[in-house]
């Protein structure tokens, strides 16, 4: 029922002519058939979460993005601080936490901000 689900939203994403409208006809049938060779090998992985992995658009992620209440609070927050003499941000990590950043060293004539170290687990 899960698997037959997950189809079902898959062939309502792809006869809906107001989605996937940055791909064209080839492109929209060949996500198609890999998408349903993907949810059919990855029984545990959630409509939502497939299509806003795959299927969302970058434009249509970052206009989603700039709606969020969250992200904007971010923006007014680091608009009090642009009178600091070093760089500061936010990153956003891949379940959508914020993390503040201020390490930044500065000098008269430049700024750095670095990024965490990302570990990589190979399995």
């Amino acid at each position: 029922m899960f698997v037959a689900n997950r189809l079902q939203q898959l062939a309502t994403w792809l006869y809906d002519t107001s989605m996937g409208t940055h791909l064209d006809y080839n492109q929209k049938l060949n996500v198609g058939i890999w998408s349903v060779k993907y949810l059919l090998e990855n029984p545990n992985v959630t409509w939502e979460d497939f299509k806003n992995q795959f299927l969302t658009s970058q434009c249509e992620k970052i206009k989603i993005q700039r709606n969020d209440s969250n992200f904007q609070n971010k923006i007014t927050d680091l608009q009090g601080k642009t009178g600091l003499t070093k760089e500061t941000g936010y990153i956003q990590k891949w379940g959508g936490d914020y993390e503040y950043q201020s390490n930044a060293s500065s000098t008269s004539t430049a700024n750095t901000l670095s990024l965490p170290a990302v570990a990589i687990i190979h399995i």
